[in-house]
This record gives structure tokens, C-alpha cells and sequence, in this order.
């Protein structure tokens, strides 16, 4: 049993598959995803990005509970995109904490779990994900770089100004003056007044 994917989805850009079996069942096993050249364009590619750079996934797995495993990693990237206002370059530096847990009988993918903690407890832990044969790490690191790229990034000084065109021989409106339908609303009082 491998990782769930979706069917239609295409295939991710960067794969790194270890074997559930080959891992330290009494200690941390380091794991490691540093992609090269070739496959950061590919990954800029599928994430829409201009270029990406010193992507890393860095980090342990470590048993969790009987036969579950824990993720602990950091993500690290230099992201370019394309300002939304200007269109200036934009780089931005991602470095943020991954955290996941693989658990046997999990949830298959695309179901929602809810967990629910005590009264007054913080449950920011996310549900685990179902744990087969193999952990990808390279699925792990498109999803969580995925999610840290910024969808609106904007160059600094960059902002939305308010645009005010006039046709030509045309007076600029006058915010202060009355509004054309406004004596509508007046109108419309007194007619339904009349019908009563």
C-alpha cells in the first residue's frame, strides 16, 4: 500500500519515497529533500511561480505511538514571483516548520476528519494522514511549499491608488452633489402614501 493520490492529479513534480520498513523504529531517522536544478524549474512550473531556489526539507521521523510515525521538518526556499499590482519581481524568503503524523487506519485523502479537544484545550494539530508502505517526502514538500507561497505577493511601496477618468468636455462627479436616483426614494414614499 503506497501514498494516496488523486487520479486525475498529475504527477508531482519531486518524489523522495521511503520505505516505512527501512525506518528507525527506536530513534529518529533523518530525512533530507534538497531538489536540483532541473527539478526546481519543473516545481516552479507546476506551483506558478517565476523561479525557486535553496529549497530544502530538513528534518526527522520519529515512531509515534505503536505503529505511527512523526514528521518533524523545516522547509526552506526562495521564492520569485511577480508583484499583483506592479509587476515588479518580488523574492521572498520561506523558512516554516512542517509537522505531521502518519497513522495506520487514517483517514484516506479527501475525507474531512474533525478532532475536537477538552474544554479550554488549543487543537491546533491537524488530523493524521494515513500511513502505508511509503512516505513521500517530495509530496510533503510540494504541499507545504505550496501553502506557503504567498497567492498575492506585492513589491514594497507597491499600492492600489484610485483611478478618477472623465470623458472628455465631461464635469469630474462631485461627491457632495445630490445623487441622481435619490428623489426616487422620495417619490416612492409619497406614491405608496397615497395608495393607503
Amino acid at each position: 500500500m503506497s501514498t494516496p493520490t488523486e487520479p486525475d492529479a498529475p504527477p508531482l513534480p519531486v518524489t523522495m519515497r521511503l520505505p516505512v520498513r527501512k525506518l528507525d523504529v527506536e530513534g529518529e531517522t533523518p530525512v533530507a529533500l534538497v531538489p536540483d536544478a532541473e527539478t526546481l524549474v519543473r516545481l516552479a512550473r507546476h506551483l506558478d511561480v517565476d523561479w525557486l531556489a535553496d529549497v530544502s526539507l530538513a528534518g526527522s521521523l520519529s515512531p509515534e505511538g505503536r505503529r505511527g510515525w512523526r514528521l518533524e521538518a523545516r522547509l526552506r526556499a526562495r521564492v520569485g514571483q511577480r508583484c499583483v499590482v506592479s509587476l515588479d519581481p518580488v523574492e521572498t524568503v520561506i523558512d516554516s516548520r512542517v509537522s505531521r503524523s502518519y497513522q495506520p487506519g487514517a483517514e484516506a485523502a479527501g475525507v474531512i476528519a474533525l478532532s475536537l479537544g477538552e474544554a479550554g484545550e488549543d487543537e491546533d494539530d491537524e488530523p493524521p494522514e494515513p500511513l502505508g508502505d511509503e512516505i513521500d517526502l517530495g509530496a510533503v514538500l510540494v504541499e507545504e511549499l505550496a501553502l506557503a507561497i504567498d497567492p498575492y505577493p506585492r513589491a514594497p511601496g507597491a499600492g492600489l491608488g484610485t483611478v478618477s477618468r472623465t470623458p472628455p468636455g465631461a464635469a469630474p462627479i462631485d461627491e457632495t452633489a445630490e445623487k441622481p436616483f435619490a428623489g426616487l426614494a422620495g417619490l416612492r414614499a409619497r406614491l405608496s402614501g397615497d395608495s393607503d
